[in-house]
This record gives C-alpha cells, sequence and structure tokens, in this order.
C-alpha cells in the first residue's frame, strides 16, 4: 500500500503519547536527536525503498548502500537492497520505534513537536505498510506500482525483478478475480519498462520472460483465490494504522463520505460549467491521472485539486461499501466519463481498500 504525504501531515492531528523516560538528550537543544533519529531513519529505507526516496527528495549515497549492504539480513525473497527487502525495512522501523519511546515530547520546543508527532505516525504507518506487503498477496499490485514509480537503471538493474516476479507469481492462485485483473493492470506499464529496457540494453530479455510467466499465470488463473473474506474490523485496523484514528460504523463513515463529496460537487460543477469543454475535458483528465496514485498530495483551492478530492471521497466511500453488501450509496466520478476509468477505479477501491479509506478522510476534513 503506497503511502500519502498530506496524510502524514494531517494525522499529526491525532495525537500520540509516548513513555516517559530519562532525559537523554542534550538540555541546549533538545529536539536535536530527534531530528537526527528522523533524518536516519528515512535516509535508510531511501536505500531500500526508493518510493521514500522520491517521497522526501533522498539522493542515497555509495556510503548509504554500503551500510545497508552490511546491516543486510536477508530473507526469503530479500536478496536484494530494494523494496523487497522487507525484513530489512523492518528492522529499521522497529530501531526508530526503540529510539522513539526514549524521547519525551513535552521536553521538544513546542514548534518541533508536530513535526515529531508527524514522525513518530510515519514510522507506525510504514511498519504497518511493509508488514502487509510482505505478508498479504493482495497488495502485490502495490509493490509492483511501486516498481513502476521507482523506475530507473540503477534502481532495478537486469535480473533484479526476477526472483520478485517469480514470489509474485506464487501469490496468484490465492487471489479472487478482481485482484488479479488489477495485478495484471499493473504490470502493463512494468513491461513497457522492461522492453524499452531490451531495446536501449538497459535491461535482460530474461526479465521479459519473468514477466511474461507471471501474465500466463494471471490468465491461466480462475476462481475467486484461497484467501479469506475481509471483515470490518481488518479495515478498520489497517486505517487506524495508516491514519491514526478509529473508524466508525461502516454505514456511518460511508454517509458521512457521500455527504462530503456532494456538497464539494456543487462547487466544482459551477466552476466547470464557465470552462469552454476542451478545458473542460484538460483539467478533468489530469485529476483521473492522479487518483490510481495513493499519495494524496496537499488540495487546495485549484479545480483540478478538488476534482480529485471530490472523487478521493468516492473512492473509500466505494472501499467502504464492499463491507457493505446491500448498499445503494450512488458513486459517480467527477475525474472520468470513460466507463473502462470508472472500473478501474472501482477495482483500485476494492483492492486497495485500506488507503483509498484512509485517503478519503483526509480530503473529507479540508476546507475547499
Amino acid at each position: 500500500m503506497r503511502v500519502l504525504r498530506l496524510l502524514y501531515v494531517a494525522i499529526a492531528l491525532a495525537g500520540c503519547q509516548h513513555p516517559r523516560v530519562s532525559e537523554r538528550y542534550p538540555v541546549q537543544d533538545p529536539g536535536a536527536q530527534p531530528r537526527l533519529l528522523e533524518s536516519r531513519t528515512k535516509r535508510n529505507l531511501a536505500v531500500l525503498d526508493a518510493r521514500i526516496a522520491k517521497r522526501f527528495g533522498i539522493v542515497a549515497t555509495d556510503e548509504d548502500r554500503s551500510q545497508a549492504a552490511v546491516a543486510h539480513t536477508g530473507g526469503d525473497n530479500e536478496a536484494g537492497l530494494d523494496l523487497f527487502a522487507f525484513s530489512d525495512r523492518e528492522r529499521i522501523l522497529l530501531e526508530a520505534q526503540r529510539e522513539i519511546t526514549r524521547v519525551d515530547s513535552k521536553l521538544l520546543p513546542p514548534n518541533e513537536r508536530p513535526s515529531f508527532e508527524t514522525f513518530v505516525r510515519f514510522v507506525e504507518a510504514e511498519l504497518f505498510r511493509v508488514r502487509a506487503e510482505r505478508g498479504d498477496p493482495r497488495l502485490t499490485s502495490e509493490l509492483v506500482a511501486g516498481v513502476v514509480d521507482t523506475w530507473s537503471d540503477k534502481t532495478w538493474p537486469p535480473g533484479s525483478l526476477i526472483p520478485h516476479l517469480h514470489w509474485i507469481e506464487a501469490s496468484v492462485p490465492k487471489l479472487s478475480a478482481v485482484e488479479r485483473q488489477e495485478l495484471d493492470d499493473s504490470l502493463d506499464a512494468l513491461e513497457h519498462h522492461m522492453v524499452e529496457g531490451v531495446i536501449a540494453g538497459t535491461s535482460a530479455k530474461a526479465d521479459v520472460s519473468a514477466l511474461s510467466t507471471l501474465r500466463d499465470a494471471l490468465a491461466s488463473a480462475s476462481g475467486e483465490g484461497t484467501l479469506p473474506p475481509l471483515r470490518w474490523q481488518d479495515a478498520e485496523q489497517s486505517v487506524k494504522a495508516l491514519f491514526g484514528e478509529s473508524l466508525r460504523a461502516p454505514a456511518v463513515e460511508l454517509d458521512a463520505l457521500v455527504r462530503a463529496a456532494k456538497e464539494l460537487r456543487t462547487s466544482i460543477e459551477i466552476e466547470l460549467e464557465k470552462l469552454p469543454y476542451p478545458d473542460q475535458m484538460r483539467t478533468m483528465t489530469a485529476a483521473s491521472r492522479r487518483l490510481p496514485s495513493s499519495d494524496f498530495h496537499a488540495p487546495s483551492s485549484d479545480l483540478q485539486a478538488r476534482i480529485e478530492a471530490h472523487d478521493r471521497m468516492l473512492l473509500g466511500a466505494r472501499a467502504i461499501s464492499r463491507f457493505l453488501p446491500h448498499s445503494n450509496a450512488t458513486i459517480s466520478y467527477l475525474s472520468s466519463w470513460d466507463v473502462f476509468v470508472r472500473e478501474r477505479l472501482d477495482r483500485q477501491a476494492h483492492v486497495h481498500y485500506a488507503v483509498s479509506i484512509a485517503n478519503a478522510l483526509v480530503a473529507a476534513r479540508v476546507r475547499y
């Protein structure tokens, strides 16, 4: 599950309490060590997970990579220093959590406390994400999207993806039809990068062969998989890890999101009507391109941003409706009238339900 710039800012409002311990840090600058801890944690993660590097603009050095290689613990399907190194990512985050418990946030300067609380939530959310990505086959499409989003010859050299593609292939029989379709769709962009790489000499034909084998497995699979059906308790646990707050009953959350989207839609439609038709389409299409990402950027009064926020709320409503089989909520996205795009958005909400709900809750809290 990709995780969320605005989310890390918004969830700081939820507040967290941490154990009070001995004052370890220099009195003259009690915020120095927490800042160093945050910087070190993000740099160490960025070496392994290029999504973190991209989100925070971190450029890993050779020294960073050497240190990561020395600390590398490995594990099943974790030979490389990349986002599939789940054990290493978890170790870094657990070390950060241990250090966090030694910080008394009350001793920090008032202007630094929100930043520290945001970092605490970042660690909690990333720890949830790495455990979910390692253990939940439903999130294989999210991992593929992470590869695509961070594609470069240096990040993914020839042959590096082959063991990961085989690992994903082993999860195919566990997936439902909707989950298999979402995974297959996510492979389109990866295949494009690989084929271009083979032509340019930066990817190996063996990479493309492993990808083809995975797609063949998806094409030949049938049935609704072997995973147990999701419960609302699963959504509550997942969203609390990402958002930092507990969910209410599904019908209550669904109704609140639909109402918030309806209020925002009225002002959006008034502004859209003032634009020439080509400008309307460009604005909606631009918003549509942002929606597959789980990274919800800070919304603004910009029309495109508000369309994205509106549809984020409805994606969350759609995700919640999977837990309410008899729901009759009307879900009508603004970003596209294309039936195939709308079907894709519905699949995204179904498979990536936790991120969709968390993003929707963030979007609904902002005043536009």
